[in-house]
């Protein structure tokens, strides 16, 4: 083989890597935006009896490999740096696990969430670890 087909050949062999590399990373799953990962939040602690008064979001990452479930929903880690909350409602029982209005603030939590089944809610709350009043 002359010298220009080697060329041609090594030409070829990277836009093929390139075109590869183009399709792996079209494909990866795209996650939630961070004004729907405080929508979601949000709603969960107020169904919960909590107000978010600050929450501070410090990384979204895709659930790790060995956390994932085969065939299972789509699921991402949110790190939360900072979170406080406010209890604005009784909880079950009648007894009031802290005083209303008090501020709750919590650090380094994190929360996973997962595709939801319905268009209505498109994220839901899977597992919460850090957040020690549920």
């Amino acid at each position: 083989m002359n010298m220009q087909g080697r060329r041609i050949l090594v030409l070829w062999m990277m836009v093929g890597v390139n075109v590869m590399t183009a399709l792996l990373l079209g494909c990866a799953p795209v996650g939630p935006e961070e004004a729907r990962i405080e929508e979601t939040l949000r709603e969960y602690f107020r169904n919960r009896g909590y107000l978010v008064k600050e929450l501070r979001i410090e990384a979204v990452e895709r659930n790790p490999l060995p956390d994932r479930e085969y065939m299972g929903p789509l699921t991402f880690v949110v790190k939360i740096s900072s979170l406080t909350l406010e209890t604005t409602a009784t909880r079950a029982g009648g007894k009031a696990a802290h005083p209303t209005g008090a501020p709750l603030a919590f650090t380094n939590a994190t929360i996973q969430l997962r595709r939801g089944s319905s268009p209505e809610r498109p994220w839901e709350v899977a597992r919460i670890s850090g957040i020690d009043i549920l």
